[in-house]
């Protein structure tokens, strides 16, 4: 399989045990004819000449999101072929091809990378390989398919594998003729929080609790909340929100649970793609807690559950800080047993 072939070239990884769902749920691949880009045909492409089509990889879990290697099926159906070998090295310096190639449908084509490769901005394109095509005609479609080694997939960082659904196929000569994955461009609705890692560029909790937060493609985000186990307004300072948002300056409270909240006081909805920023220092050290989105009339408020459309509890399969719970302010004040009430809550 992809993961054991990995080991076998010695790249630094050790896999083991049976592939559960990784970093990377919603990755999606495609052809373009430009690295940052989503150019996906070069319909003007003369004959005998070289094309550089490049394989590329989006929408990895922001921050904490990356891989170490792919496996799929790089089918060309317009004449020609490769011109020398595959460049990899845009993937990683030292990544290689372990099995097959470009072109390769009977093998597939792996390539792994000895370190993880991640990208430089949340939903940033990653491109993973350059194929120098020698274009003869006549025209027709680059296909990502499916690999008898491990189907269409990646290895995140954590050596567990993510399957990709295809945004987009290629093509030399024509227009793409064959649709990507039906309900790809799906995977890109996925509403997340972010607040991994920490350090480095990104500041450490305690005592700065920050969040990436997105509604998802084409979705609406009003408000804003993390359930929180400190409940004294004081402690927290330093409120940073998006233009034309404002933070709650009470905590709320909803039976024995405790939220700090911002909401949106433009009727906007937040950026389609990428992410808006939200923080706040807070000098007590950190808990994962839930989260929620709220949107619509009664979502402009500081009542986490009001106009409710997304929350933490919709995302239990993907790890803690990378989408599903976050970081939040655990209470100075020496437990007692109403603070109990308040951690089990956070693991309801």
């Amino acid at each position: 399989m992809l993961r054991t072939a990995i080991a076998v070239v010695v790249l630094s990884l050790l896999v083991v045990g049976t592939a559960i769902a990784g970093e990377n749920p919603y990755i999606r691949a495609f052809v373009t004819m430009e690295p940052d880009d989503y150019v996906h045909s070069n319909p003007g492409a003369f004959p005998n000449t070289i094309v550089d089509v490049y394989l590329c990889f989006d929408t990895l879990s922001p921050y904490c999101g990356g891989i170490t290697g792919f496996s799929l099926v790089l089918d060309f159906r317009c004449g020609g072929f490769v011109a020398g070998s595959a460049d990899v090295s845009v993937f990683h310096p030292d990544a290689q091809t372990v099995i097959g190639g470009p072109d390769d449908v009977t093998n597939g084509w792996v390539v792994a990378a000895p370190e993880c490769v991640r990208t430089t901005a949340p939903f940033g394109i990653l491109p993973v390989a350059r194929i120098p095509w020698y274009y003869l005609g006549p025209g027709g479609d680059i296909l990502i398919l499916a690999s008898p080694v491990d189907g269409k997939a990646t290895v995140d960082c954590n050596n567990d594998l993510d399957y990709f659904c295809v945004l987009s196929h290629g093509a030399l000569g024509l227009e793409v003729q064959t649709p990507g994955d039906v309900d790809c461009e799906g995977w890109f609705a996925v509403p997340q929080a972010v607040c991994e890692p920490q350090g480095g560029d990104n500041p450490s909790h305690p005592p700065t609790y920050w969040y990436l937060t997105s509604p998802g493609y084409g979705q609406y985000m009003h408000g804003f909340h993390v359930q929180v186990l400190d409940p004294d307004i004081g402690n927290y300072t330093n409120w940073v929100q998006p233009n034309g948002w404002v933070h709650c300056d009470s905590i709320t409270q909803v039976d024995d649970t405790y939220w700090v909240s911002w909401y949106d006081t433009l009727d906007d909805y937040m950026p389609e793609f990428g992410y808006s920023e939200f923080r706040f220092d807070n000098p007590n050290p950190a808990s994962w807690a839930h989260w929620t989105i709220t949107a619509g009339d009664n979502g402009h408020t500081c009542a986490p559950y009001a106009g409710m459309t997304h929350s933490s509890w919709d995302l239990p399969d993907v790890p803690d800080g990378c989408g599903y719970r976050v970081h939040a302010p655990t209470a100075s004040t020496t437990v007692e047993e109403k603070s109990w009430g308040r951690i089990k809550a956070l693991y309801r």
